[in-house]
């Protein structure tokens, strides 16, 4: 019995010591923590739409490598029996043939531009959505951002008060306040621990988004490395409306389709212009046997793609239209997006000027002269709202300065980090 009680004890004590070991372990591991340009580089690699763009543009290289190859030549073989008239001669027959399709060399030209403007225009549109899909990552990492900044700051609000209910008991228990403040304390206490919570909702479900467009790459416990910052800058709206212009990927997909379109124009035209077949055979007959070469040609008698030339004319047209309705609407962005970030710009100038510093002085003033009962519960509380009003007013417009810088980088097209 004492040796059994023994081993008790000592597996006892390897299972705490094994416990122990395993805590410090696990404190150890740290939640991973992402930047902006890992989490755009996970976005770019792995995003579901973006991959299946990339996947288009592969495909549209394909083809057009694919439509300069020569059409396969027809390779026939024939075998049979021949018997004269009046059944005197009965004879095996065979004979082969090799045909090779000419494309008319000006009809192939335009066909092989058509091909290539197709995968020139996938390229354009992979890159647009790239640029989509960067300014995605980049305003939910912002969100993040933010979202983190109110948590951590309603927790410091809901610790603070309930420090000061704490006090406040305290000093009612000796008759020092009134019993009726402890109980307004105790429910601002409870309101700060409710925003908190939304707050946390709210971040889980920002998170969870994040991790949607990046393909479900992000572990469990994620952290964002980074802050919202501020770095004014002076931006030209006529050089960044010229830069959009030059080089958006949208334009270029656009500027390639009506290319598209002018060479399915001069196709059409010249299929007028029949095609070739270069034939060579060799067959035995009844009679003999027989070789030689021979040509045809595909006559357009019938139909000379006048209707379908008419058609293709159209659709040039629309395609420029809507290449004119393309630039307008960059345009507009790209100055609606400077607008928007020289007034987010403005708004924090305000921020910078002195207003933080003063709110953050008044609150400190009010809670010191609560505390020594120099001014009323409700003054106070008032002054702790007034701080936290101008503070998330302050994280907002970062976050709306930030947002709005990535806004005018996908007008422009610029593609950064």
């Amino acid at each position: 019995m004492l040796d059994y009680l023994l081993d008790m004890k000592k597996t006892t004590q390897i299972a705490l010591l094994f416990c122990l070991l395993t805590a410090q372990i696990l404190s150890a591991i740290q939640v991973p923590e992402f930047t902006l340009e890992d989490i755009i580089s996970l976005g770019l690699e792995h995003n579901p739409f973006l991959s299946a763009r990339t996947r288009n543009a592969t495909a549209g290289e394909a083809g057009y490598r694919a439509a300069r190859l020569w059409q396969n030549p027809t390779l026939s073989y024939r075998r049979g029996r021949a018997r004269s008239w009046d059944g005197s001669v009965e004879r095996a027959t065979e004979g082969f043939s090799l045909k090779q399709p000419i494309e008319n060399p000006i009809k192939r030209h335009y066909r092989i531009e058509i091909a290539e403007h197709d995968w020139r225009a996938a390229e354009h549109a992979r890159d647009a959505a790239r640029l989509d899909v960067v300014f995605q990552i980049k305003k939910l990492f912002f969100k993040i951002l933010l979202l983190q900044s109110r948590e951590e700051y309603a927790r410091q609000k809901e610790a603070s008060i309930r420090k000061l209910h704490k006090l406040m008991d305290t000093r009612a228990r000796l008759g020092e306040v009134k019993e009726l403040e402890v109980i307004k304390l105790l429910v601002e206490s409870l309101k700060a621990g409710k925003e908190r919570k939304q707050v946390h909702a709210e971040l889980e479900i920002s998170r969870g988004e994040l991790n949607t467009i990046l393909g479900n790459r992000l572990p469990a416990g994620f952290a964002l490395k980074g802050r919202l910052d501020f770095t004014p800058a002076l931006y030209d709206e006529s050089e960044r409306v010229a830069a959009a212009l030059r080089s958006h990927p949208e334009l270029r997909e656009q500027r390639v389709n009506v290319g598209s379109a002018q060479s399915i124009v001069n196709y059409k035209k010249w299929q007028a212009l029949p095609d070739f077949e270069l034939a060579g055979f060799s067959d035995k007959h009844l009679d003999g046997q027989g070789a030689g070469i021979g040509i045809s040609l595909n006559v357009p008698l019938w139909n000379l793609g006048a209707r379908e030339t008419q058609k293709a004319r159209y659709i040039l047209q629309r395609e420029a239209r809507l290449l004119n309705a393309a630039e307008l609407e960059i345009s507009a962005q790209v100055k609606t997006a400077v607008h928007r970030l020289r007034l987010s710009e403005e708004a924090l100038n305000i921020f910078y000027q002195g207003l933080l510093d003063q709110a953050d002085k008044s609150l400190r003033i009010s809670e010191l002269s609560y505390k020594q009962g120099e001014i009323s519960l409700m003054d106070f509380l008032d002054a702790q709202r007034t701080f936290f009003s101008i503070w998330d007013d302050f994280q907002v417009a970062l976050f709306n300065w930030n947002k709005d810088k990535a806004a005018l980088e996908k007008a422009v097209g610029e593609q950064q980090p």
